[in-house]
């Protein structure tokens, strides 16, 4: 193997690919930034949302898309995969466009689809999450999970592949919740209420939340 082959493919390793780690930010609804580099898809990040490292995202390409609702809480060494350009069903299952430094053709490029993780879901350490899984509102993924599939709001998951352990709520509450969807309220709004929402006293909280919640918005509508 030639130095600048060698060089070409340590260059691509080092690309193969970290979101970078961004604090919780709270003065715009969502942040947008493409993967690095470029070529290698998007992510979108809502308000609120925190990272305890950087993400690692593997076998990207073009079409890869992220999004990653409010308030999640996400814990260290998060991995995305997607199908990037490798094909089980060719002869090779290698790159060989990135081997030989070429540009892989557009019209070729594959993706498992979007990856879609809701508002205010909680994701354990060493997680593994496949594009295309869609995780629902305030959930919860146990660490060293691996996600593959449409996984509904308000769930615990956990295992290799991630199952329903139990829900969060009964379908009353979430149901509620989502009526609510708290998240969706002014920064400043949540801030001064930020107690009642860690309140684990769900039978009167909720009621609380519900009658702030509508009185804003029919203040403001």
């Amino acid at each position: 193997m030639t130095d600048s082959l060698k060089k070409r493919m340590l260059d691509i390793f080092l690309q193969f690919n970290r979101i970078r780690r961004w604090k919780s930010v709270l003065d715009t609804d969502q942040v947008s930034f493409s993967l690095l580099p470029e070529q290698f898809g998007s992510c979108k990040v809502g308000s609120g949302t925190y990272a305890t490292s950087e993400i690692n995202v593997n076998n990207v390409n073009a079409k890869t898309e992220i999004s990653i609702g409010k308030y999640c809480s996400i814990g260290s060494n998060l991995k995305i995969i997607d199908t990037g350009s490798h094909d089980p069903s060719a002869i090779s299952s290698s790159d060989m466009y990135y081997v030989f430094a070429e540009s892989f053709p557009k019209d070729k490029l594959k993706t498992l689809g979007i990856l879609e993780i809701g508002n205010d879901v909680w994701i354990g350490d060493d997680v593994t999450i496949f594009a295309g899984s869609v995780i629902g509102n305030g959930s919860v993924v146990g660490t060293k999970s691996l996600v593959k599939g449409k996984y509904p709001p308000f769930g615990i998951y956990a295992g290799t592949p991630a199952r329903l352990l139990r829900p969060r709520f009964s379908e009353e509450v979430k149901r509620r919740l989502s009526d609510l969807s708290w998240w969706d309220m002014p920064h400043e709004f949540l801030r001064q209420h930020k107690e009642l929402l860690m309140r684990t006293d769900i039978d009167k909280s909720i009621p609380e939340l519900e009658k702030l919640v509508k009185g804003y918005r029919d203040s403001h509508a």
